[in-house]
């Protein structure tokens, strides 16, 4: 079994605020625990968290790792969620700091919790902050951060949350959950399709369009159960005299089974 570790380390030059390092540490577990839901089969990780395993002197250095629980053994040996996750964390960094490659699939809370991360470094104008991976007591650097950097991820993830919000604003929601309250297996039968979305009107079952056949098609003839299967959508919201009667369904993200 190999000694694979995530490993933060933090340059610092002034005292770290608690509150910073702690919103730090939760966002980034927050961020890993996501990363790993969405990269498993069946959701064998759900039970996945990060755990510190070293607090070093000198220097701020955190090394956390996986406690696997017997249903995730099988994926573990195959796949090594720490390494997954430093990579993915430098795709997203490099991006939200420099434009870097693709623009990553973020929500609102994403945006925060990568803030967060660099809150230490934000506090501290000589401060850095790099992240990688130990595997077997050999380090590799996956992503460093100083104050500069990290003001302007923050900043970034400012502007998008801010636009986010607008759209919201606008009848636009993004990248939240549905599920079905019932659907009709006639593909043009649009009067039986109602779906609820918790994050938006709890409890409360509207009617479900699309714009896109396709979309559709792949929805309610794909090869889940609709019945027994979430939805992660961007959806406008119908009104009628100024109250919500359907969801108009503009994109799919991904599903999973509830």
């Amino acid at each position: 079994m190999q000694d694979i570790r995530l490993q933060i380390c933090i340059e610092n030059t002034e005292p770290i605020e608690l509150l910073d390092l702690t919103s730090s540490l939760i966002s980034l577990n927050n961020q890993y625990v996501s990363y790993v839901k969405k990269n498993t089969v069946d959701n064998v990780s759900s039970n996945a968290k990060l755990y510190i395993k070293e607090i070093r002197n000198g220097s701020t250095i955190l090394e956390l790792v996986e406690l696997a629980v017997i249903t995730m053994i099988p994926y573990a040996e195959n796949v090594n969620t720490i390494v997954g996750f430093a990579r993915y964390c430098k795709m997203v960094f490099d991006y939200l700091i420099g434009g870097v490659g693709s623009k990553p699939e973020l929500s609102i809370s994403d945006y925060r919790d990568f803030s967060n991360i660099v809150n230490p470094v934000v506090a501290d104008r000589g401060a850095i902050m790099n992240i990688g991976t130990v595997v077997n007591g050999d380090l590799s650097v996956s992503f460093m951060a100083d104050n500069i950097k990290s003001n302007a991820l923050q900043n970034y993830a400012k502007r998008e949350i801010e636009t986010m919000r607008a759209t919201e604003l606008a009848g636009v929601h993004l990248d939240v959950l549905m599920t079905w309250d019932q659907a009709s297996g006639n593909i043009k039968n649009n009067t039986k399709n109602k779906g609820v979305i918790d994050g938006i009107y709890p409890d409360l079952a509207l009617k479900i369009l699309f714009d896109d056949e396709r979309m559709k098609k792949k929805i309610l003839h794909g090869d889940e159960n609709p019945l027994i299967t979430v939805y992660r959508v961007d959806v406008k919201v119908e009104t009628s005299q100024g109250k919500p009667v359907a969801y108009r369904v503009i994109k799919l993200h991904e599903t999973f089974e509830a």
